[in-house]
């Protein structure tokens, strides 16, 4: 993914800490003055959550900071439009999940919806009416799997919380 298209990642805000705000503010070259000038650079928060968008993200992924923020076991979820190579892409970390399930990567087609290929459905049509009910709700729940959102996920994990911060810190952004 050498090329560079729109990416978009979004962190729960209350896990910003020092580390994390200086990953972001190097991928993102916040400190730089003319910025939001001269950049496709943006950020707006929600219900809680950060979210930073840069329209030339490299491979319309974060790298560095996905690394860190795995590394650290912080929930995100990052969308990164198509490039002529690679169609879209909607990637959510959760890490409460089974080892080696935290990261899900759902691909997207040219509009941003999930998609099941032909070749998977083909196979059902020669199924009984129950069974292929029960075939396709297994490849739904394959190809888009529910997903807690993030604001709703940290409610529900407290012990994020006390992931490597203090008492008393709110969380930078």
């Amino acid at each position: 993914m050498g090329e560079n298209h729109y990416g978009e990642i979004s962190i729960p805000k209350i896990l910003i800490d020092e580390e994390i705000m200086a990953q972001i503010t190097k991928d993102f070259c916040l400190n730089e003055i003319d910025v939001f000038l001269t950049s496709d650079v943006d950020s707006y928060e929600s219900n809680g959550v950060i979210s930073y968008s840069d329209a030339m993200a490299s491979g319309g992924c974060f790298d560095e900071l996905e690394s860190l923020l795995k590394q650290r076991r912080i929930p995100f979820d990052r969308y990164s439009s198509e490039s002529y190579d690679y169609p879209p892409e909607r990637v959510y970390f959760r890490p409460d999940r089974e080892e080696g399930k935290e990261e899900i990567c759902i691909p997207l087609d040219y509009d941003g919806e999930t998609f099941i290929q032909v070749c998977y459905l083909q196979p059902l049509l020669t199924l009984s009416p129950l069974q292929m009910q029960v075939e396709l709700q297994n490849l739904i729940n394959k190809h888009d799997p529910q997903v807690t959102p993030l604001a709703e996920y940290v409610m529900q994990n407290p012990s994020l919380m006390s992931n490597e911060q203090g008492d008393d810190q709110d969380g930078l952004y």
